[in-house]
């Protein structure tokens, strides 16, 4: 009874009607409604993903719809939404039967990046995260384009610095991914230097503070450090040793 329900609301963010030939999307019916839908959704992945699996070539197609919808919430949370099925479905096979959906949930994050809507951005890098930390196999057939996309939010100096380390994050975490994917990412030849000179360039996000120069203590050793900085610093360790 619940199922019939959370569908209608998440349908509520289609871009175009289904059967349309519409070839520019149009707005969503209620916004609110189908974000909430669509919340609903990723929270039942994980303990229904056996009762839904009849139901996952209907929520394929909701959940293509909604990431092509003009409001950012609607395609965050359709993101969010896919990568809780892409965990929580229980064969490679049901899992790949979502790979199309992946250049999608990537525009949706150039969307929402384009129209400044840096929480949805996070949100979106956050659920790519998930599925890089469990299933990073799932990102082998895309891996180029979307490590690409990753490291050209890292490396845009106009975005805010947690944005900037979110992305930085996500291919770490690919990178440390040895047992589920070895050697995966070596398969990139130009990623290790361009996520290298990226870490590195995040040691410059230093204020140009007094106390910095007349630091003499722990307390002080500290000051002037922007947000980058120390993770700079982490990564660079990380990449180490995970290469």
């Amino acid at each position: 009874e619940l199922l019939p329900f959370v569908f209608q609301c998440a349908q509520a963010g289609q871009s175009s009607a289904p059967g349309s030939n519409a070839t520019t999307p149009s707005p969503p019916s209620d916004p609110r409604l189908a974000e909430a839908g669509l919340r609903i959704f990723a929270a039942l992945a994980s303990p229904y993903a056996g009762t839904l699996r009849q139901y996952l070539g209907t929520l394929h197609a909701t959940l293509a719809s909604c990431l092509a919808s003009p409001s950012a919430d609607i395609a965050a949370a359709a993101v969010r939404a896919a990568a809780a099925f892409i965990g929580a479905v229980h064969t490679s096979a049901e899992r790949d039967a979502f790979q199309s959906l992946l250049p999608p949930m990537l525009a949706a994050l150039g969307s929402a990046l384009n129209s400044g809507d840096e929480a949805s951005a996070q949100d979106c890098i956050e659920a790519l995260m998930e599925v890089a930390d469990e299933h990073p196999r799932f990102l082998r057939r895309q891996l180029a384009e979307t490590v690409g996309a990753m490291l050209q939010v890292a490396d845009a100096a106009a975005l805010e610095p947690a944005t900037r380390q979110l992305a930085a994050e996500f291919v770490l975490t690919l990178c440390e991914a040895r047992e589920k994917a070895p050697g995966m990412m070596r398969k990139l030849p130009a990623f290790v230097g361009r996520l290298f000179g990226c870490l590195l360039s995040f040691l410059l996000d230093v204020e140009d503070d007094p106390a910095w120069h007349r630091a003499d203590s722990d307390a002080t050793a500290h000051e002037g450090e922007g947000e980058l900085f120390e993770f700079g610093q982490e990564g660079l360790d990380r990449l180490a040793l995970a290469l």
